[in-house]
């Protein structure tokens, strides 16, 4: 079917089904954008991003749905878009309505942003697309960049309000990439998640500053007005990045770091220098990820910016 043509006669709605993660929903709305950009009417299911939906114009974001509340609101879309970390069955992927997400039918040369867009094209005829998903802080008072000094420093692997922990680069190696980081002339902040805030209190000992952060939309609109953005393959750098803030993401391998890095804005990956097979860069990935390496990456982005 040509999608094109049969937007013209009416405005099809389409819903986007994601999970509960933060990057995730980012990434998805690249796909959102430009269908809402062409015409369609777009909702996307999202617990991650329903806090910013102030952020966001042209497409409503709603929770994420459990399986059980997945069948009852097929009638209300012409199509669903179900992302590859939706858990469903087989019946309700069989829905002539459903078009599954399957990340093997990715191009792996791509980042997950590029392999959205080439959905938008196949699948639904779009030919006027971008990458960026214009996300815009509601609140017209804050200044973006105003601190760029400020360097934020998220060391937990999700969001700093989320509840989920995963590990990531160790603490002591962010701790001392914020001093070499503090003696280059900027102030580390670090960022974390409320539950580990009592631990890193302990960690840094008042060495470097450590807010708390009750709500996404209060860390969000503190990212925007900072300087750069460091972090575990995580939420925060994507949100830092679609706020077009200079951003550097730590990765435990190259295909990962390809797939899903930041898509937007001046951004770089540091990965470690030895390239391992899978199973042992993901083992090892900490101890062969070095400061240094992570330094001189952070010297980079500072360079482009120049």
């Amino acid at each position: 079917m040509n999608r094109g043509s049969e937007q013209s006669m009416r405005k099809e709605r389409i819903g986007i089904l994601e999970g509960v993660g933060l990057g995730d929903g980012l990434v998805l709305m690249a796909l959102a954008n430009n269908l809402s950009r062409n015409g369609f009417d777009v909702v996307l299911f999202c617990s991650g991003i329903y806090p910013l939906r102030r952020w966001f114009k042209g497409v409503e974001i709603r929770p994420s749905l459990s399986f059980a509340e997945l069948q009852p609101i097929l009638s209300e879309f012409d199509q669903l878009v179900v992302d590859r970390n939706v858990v469903v069955d087989a019946e309700f992927l069989g829905n002539t309505k459903v078009l599954h997400l399957k990340k093997s039918n990715f191009d792996r040369r791509l980042d997950f942003v590029g392999n959205l867009l080439l959905v938008a094209k196949s699948k639904f005829g779009l030919s006027d697309l971008i990458r960026e998903i214009q996300m815009t802080p509601p609140d017209s008072s804050l200044t973006y960049r105003k601190h760029e000094k400020r360097v934020l420093i998220n060391p937990v692997a999700v969001n700093p309000v989320s509840t989920g922990i995963s590990k990531g680069w160790p603490a002591n190696k962010f701790i001392r990439l914020a001093r070499k980081i503090k003696r280059k002339g900027y102030t580390p902040i670090f960022c974390v998640p409320p539950s580990e805030h009592a631990h890193w209190k302990t960690l840094l000992g008042g060495e470097f500053p450590l807010p708390m952060f009750k709500t996404l939309e209060a860390f969000s609109e503190y990212v925007y007005e900072s300087g750069v953005n460091v972090a575990n393959d995580s939420g925060s750098g994507h949100l830092a990045s679609s706020l077009n803030i200079p951003t550097l993401s730590l990765f435990s391998r190259k295909n990962k770091a390809t797939l899903w890095r930041p898509a937007w804005g001046q951004n770089q990956v540091a990965i470690a220098t030895f390239h391992l097979p899978t199973p042992y860069a993901r083992k090892f990935w900490k101890q062969l990820l070095t400061v240094g390496k992570v330094m001189r990456k952070f010297n980079q982005l500072q360079k482009e910016r120049v």
